[in-house]
């Protein structure tokens, strides 16, 4: 119930606000992870989904740690092919994925903001 079906996904978006862990920890007592973007076609379905275009939501993208690339959630690493990311999280400390829109950015993971889960559809 509350999930939307597309492709071989269904997606949760909340109503509520948490850190990025706490709503990495949703997700997963949910049986689902945080969002992982796959194109820009994901991104234009979920931005029409969540319904609040001016509210940032996390996302399954993190800075693991200096040095590093942004990584999802499930291991792979961000396409910046597919995706840019906006602001220079190293300098702010900013080390968490979000979205706004059709833009992912990177916030401080205390911030509290809603959160989008995802899995795998299962046919009944």
């Amino acid at each position: 119930m509350g999930w939307t079906p597309r492709g071989t996904k269904c997606y949760w978006v909340t109503d509520r606000t948490n850190s990025w862990s706490k709503s990495r920890e949703d997700c997963e007592n949910r049986s689902a992870e945080l969002l992982t973007l796959g194109d820009q076609d994901e991104l234009a379905f979920v931005k029409g989904i969540v319904q609040k275009p001016r509210s940032y939501f996390w996302i399954g993208l993190f800075l693991p740690s200096p040095g590093q690339d942004w990584t999802w959630v499930n291991g792979s690493r961000l396409d910046r092919s597919r995706f840019q990311l906006g602001s220079n999280p190293r300098d702010e400390g900013k080390i968490c994925g979000a979205i706004r829109g059709d833009r992912i950015a990177s916030e401080s993971c205390s911030s509290g903001l809603h959160w989008i889960c995802q899995k795998e559809a299962t046919l009944l």
